[in-house]
């Protein structure tokens, strides 16, 4: 129980909240270091993993919908970067636009999600030049999203709601 705890309040400190008592209750059971240690043993570009991986990380609390209207992806977020940490406020619109908060760089402009046939959806995230597909993980109905790059299995993004 107190690793459990431990694990789930430094997941949220790594996310860079600052968390209501409720919210730490819930962020307790995120899980977040099993799922990246589970997303980076998983196969690149398989789609059958990919359906493998969506079963684990149902297993631990992570949904990975479907169908568009499953998912909560609408919305303002705090993004944090494994590759270097790097951290932006931005803004999920309708249509596929990004609107990134004053100063932050902006890594993609436009996302659309693919679905079909009932396997996971992929988050593809284009910055106008080049396309990169993700496998899209969500914490309780958007409190946090995982996406774990599709091809490289070892990059990943984090993003945690904000109001």
């Amino acid at each position: 129980m107190y690793r459990r705890t431990f694990l789930g309040t430094a997941a949220a400190g790594l996310l860079g909240l600052a968390l209501s008592s409720t919210e730490v209750a819930a962020a307790s059971e995120v899980h977040l270091d099993e799922l990246i240690a589970m997303t980076k043993k998983t196969k690149p570009e398989d789609l059958a993993a990919a359906k493998k991986s969506a079963a684990e990380a149902a297993k631990l609390g992570w949904t990975c919908p479907t169908q568009g209207h499953q998912m909560h992806w609408i919305g303002k977020w705090n993004l944090t970067t494994h590759k270097k940490g790097e951290r932006a406020q931005l803004t999920m619109l309708k249509g596929g636009k990004v609107k990134y908060e004053s100063g932050a760089k902006p890594w993609f402009a436009e996302w659309h999600a693919l679905s079909g046939s009932g396997n996971p959806m992929l988050m593809v995230l284009s910055d106008g030049k080049k396309e990169v597909y993700f496998q899209y993980y969500e914490w309780r109905k958007g409190a946090a999203v995982f996406l774990s790059n599709y091809s490289n299995r070892k990059q990943y993004m984090v993003l945690t709601a904000r109001s």
